[in-house]
Formats: C-alpha cells, sequence, structure tokens
C-alpha cells in the first residue's frame, strides 16, 4: 500500500484541486521523513526501510515528494491517517496511490478492496 506526502500551496481535499508547493524540495521532504519517523537513518538514495510495532515501511524522498510504502500481511493504513493528521497544520497532503484520493486525517484510507486482497495474497506466496 503506497502513499504519497506533497506539500501544497493550500489545503485541498480533492487531487485535482491539488496545488504543489514547488519551494519544497528533497531535503524539505528528508526533514518531513525524519519528523515523521524520528531516528530514520537514510541510504545514498534517499530511502529507509523502518519497523514500527509489527509493521515494515518502506519510505523514499524525492524532489517533489515523499512515499511511504506500507509492507507485510499487518499493513495498516489507520497509522497514514494518523501521519496526515499530523501533517495538515503544514500543508502536506497524503494521497493514496492506489486510489488517486487525499487521505482525509483521522479517517482509514479506503484503498481498492481488490488491491489489498492481491496484496495480501502475493504476500502469503
Amino acid at each position: 500500500m503506497d502513499y504519497i506526502f506533497v506539500k501544497a500551496t493550500s489545503l485541498t481535499s480533492s487531487i485535482e484541486k491539488l496545488e504543489e508547493d514547488k519551494s519544497f524540495r528533497l531535503n524539505d521532504y528528508k526533514s518531513l521523513g525524519s519528523i515523521l519517523f524520528p531516528g530514520i537513518h537514510w541510504d545514498r538514495s534517499n530511502a529507509a526501510i523502518l519497523e514500527l510495532g509489527d509493521q515494515l515501511l518502506d519510505v523514499e524522498a524525492a524532489e517533489a515528494s515523499l512515499t511511504v510504502r506500507l509492507r507485510g500481511l499487518s499493513a495498516d493504513p489507520g497509522l497514514i491517517s494518523s501521519l496526515a493528521a499530523q501533517c495538515q497544520k503544514d500543508k502536506v497532503l497524503v494521497i493514496d496511490a492506489q486510489t488517486s484520493e487525499i487521505v482525509k486525517p483521522h479517517e482509514k484510507p479506503k484503498g481498492s478492496a481488490e488491491y489489498k486482497a492481491w496484496y495480501r495474497s502475493v504476500l502469503k506466496k
């Protein structure tokens, strides 16, 4: 399950109305990742793998976004809604890559039921 964190010029609930803050760049996204995940250790490719409880996260900073991938059978999208609430005050929006919708703070991301079923079946093989 993949989520994309993007700094916006203003808050919106629609991806069509999202205006990216182009002044927010790679180092800003790395700083955001360090705030969201204290103790994160970035590798040379600006990525990190983290364990939070029984969840595995793959985090990657880029010039235009921060991507967080939830991995494993116990992946809980509820974590993402909590992070979305934390980011909202700084006009950082979270996009659910499966549905192309902006995640609403304190609301579990919907995701595609088909995608979740497929994802879990792949992990069980």
